[in-house]
């Protein structure tokens, strides 16, 4: 009797470990190659592993980068992410953008993508330093065919310029690879901007480690229940 329930036990947790196993076989990880955006400053430079979808963005590092008699985000600290980061431009003139395809995605499962933004601004290189393209302004956020509009980011002030994580979710993967895409928006209202990413990432809705770590109790639970029937 004993030898039969100890068999019928160890079935049990055997058929539990080998549904985990397969469940954690079926995870994929998405992979943004570079989300730091690290790479060499430079005007219409993109970071490596990205490319420009539309206009010129720049990369810069903290303090800003100066070209034609103008300081792109003149005086803006580092982001909570570090290192250098990506600036575009928000006008009546141009809107500006950069992208990259995500790969490692499981078609159905649900994303949210989540980075670093300010409203960083830039002034001439002369004194006295008067802050310009200042408007308030946000990104437009593309991912397997939903477009998500980021918080609008206002300007706090030169050498103040704050960093507002953001996290968007409602995508949806349609293929194991799509197009992530960031892009300047300007509000109604507001007329010139310029600003600020870091920091992107692309992580499954729920967090496949997450999920692991339910498995891993649940397996804990039915091992002790199984143990007190002894």
């Amino acid at each position: 009797m004993n030898n039969t329930r100890h068999t019928n036990h160890a079935q049990i947790l055997a058929a539990t470990i080998c549904g985990f196993c397969l469940f954690a076989g079926a995870v994929k990880a998405a992979t943004v190659v570079n989300g730091d955006l690290t790479g060499v400053p430079g005007i219409s430079t993109t970071p490596p592993n990205w490319t420009a979808s539309t206009e010129s963005p720049d990369l810069t590092s903290p303090g800003g980068i100066t070209d034609s008699g103008f300081i792109y985000a003149n005086s803006a600290p580092a982001s909570p992410n570090g290192g250098t980061f990506v600036i575009v431009e928000a006008s009546t003139a141009a809107v500006e953008g950069f992208s990259q395809t995500i790969t490692g995605l499981t078609p159905g499962a649900s994303y949210k993508i989540t980075f670093f933004q300010s409203q960083v601004a830039l002034t001439t290189t002369g004194a006295p330093l008067t802050a310009l393209f200042t408007d308030p302004s946000q990104w437009s956020v593309s991912f397997s065919g939903t477009t998500i509009l980021s918080p609008l980011e206002s300007f706090t002030g030169l050498g103040t310029q704050t960093w507002t994580p953001v996290s968007l979710a409602g995508f949806t993967a349609g293929s194991d690879s799509e197009v992530l895409e960031f892009t300047s928006v300007l509000p109604v209202g507001s007329t010139q901007a310029y600003l600020g990413i870091d920091g992107i990432e692309v992580q499954q809705i729920p967090d496949p480690s997450s999920l692991a770590l339910l498995a891993f109790t649940s397996l804990g639970l039915v091992s002790r229940r199984l143990r007190n029937r002894k």
